[in-house]
């Protein structure tokens, strides 16, 4: 890799949880960041993107702690060219959000999944996600479209129930919450 690519495999490696660093293929690196890359270049707001927040929030493999894959290619090829016709980032996040688990057959429910941090191609695979399975997805579609997201959660609600919940943020400038 040179140049962006270098970088941002450089900020990977350098960040890497341990297992990853021991686990991962460079191949899947070089691929994830080469498309983080030209996501960048190619969207719109590409430029709006300052570096850091770029590397921190574009260019990651992951949210968590699910099954590493390689999920940016599918996600990438599916909504890229689509995001980048919206007239802004916020609009193009909106339509992700509509479409992202519409076209890829995942619906909500808390208790169907295998594990709560599904990967993208589990959640797929069996149709259902918790909140943090379709936060993973959502969160991952918009990087690929080279929109900085994140997950956000509490690990405890303090209602009578207990439980978490997961939601997704986007960076537009400014931080919003997409439930």
């Amino acid at each position: 890799a040179s140049g962006e690519e270098r970088e941002g495999t450089e900020f990977l490696i350098a960040n890497m949880p341990l297992p990853d660093l021991a686990s991962l293929s460079g191949d899947l690196l070089v691929e994830n960041v080469a498309l983080a890359c030209s996501a960048w270049k190619q969207a719109p707001w590409g430029g709006l993107i300052p570096k850091d927040v770029f590397l921190n929030l574009v260019i990651p493999y992951a949210s968590v702690n699910e099954k590493r894959e390689a999920w940016r290619p599918k996600f990438f090829e599916s909504f890229s060219r689509e995001a980048w016709a919206c007239a802004s980032m916020g609009e193009a996040v909106r339509m992700l959000n509509r479409e992202v688990f519409k076209r890829n057959t995942v619906k909500y429910n808390a208790t169907l999944p295998e594990r709560a941090n599904q990967s993208p191609a589990e959640s797929i695979r069996i149709g259902y996600a918790s909140c943090t399975g379709l936060t993973i997805l959502l969160v991952n579609a918009c990087r690929a479209c080279g929109i900085p997201a994140r997950l956000a959660g509490v690990p405890l609600w303090k209602d009578k129930d207990g439980g978490n919940h997961s939601w997704t943020e986007v960076w537009t400038g400014e931080w919003h919450s997409i439930g």
